[in-house]
């Protein structure tokens, strides 16, 4: 996928947990972990999403790689953080969204396992 003019950026990861009794208590054991999240462009065209569509339609589940960086000017020594995400795959693309007189954005949320997800850059304290 080309670079979008994202607005809004999550990628989080949620420990999948069951329980288990310890003595009388109820505890809980992460049995897996679920990566998840979701991005809103700016949209003035739909070529990329156009991409996805067509593979979708001949059966193909394309991945991506996402890198989100938040890169503060104020920062102290110009430190920023930076995440890679692989292995992104989409669950729902917006074909058209608008409203008269109004940006359009759109918003594709999107799977990823956690071991293919990593900070390049972190900011230290």
């Amino acid at each position: 996928m080309l670079p979008f003019e994202i607005s809004k950026f999550n990628g989080k990861v949620v420990a999948d947990r069951e329980d288990v009794l310890i003595g009388n208590s109820k505890d809980s054991k992460i049995v897996s972990l679920t990566g998840e999240g979701s991005f809103t462009i700016k949209s003035v065209i739909n070529r990329n999403i156009n991409k996805y569509l067509e593979e979708w339609k001949n059966g193909h589940d394309p991945r991506a790689n996402l890198v989100g960086l938040i890169d503060d000017p104020d920062a102290v020594d110009e430190q920023k953080e930076r995440c890679s995400i692989d292995n992104v795959w989409f669950n729902e693309l917006t074909l058209m969204n608008f409203e008269k007189g109004q940006v359009v954005e759109k918003e594709f949320p999107f799977g990823f396992t956690p071991e293919d997800a990593s900070f390049i850059e972190i900011v230290d304290e």
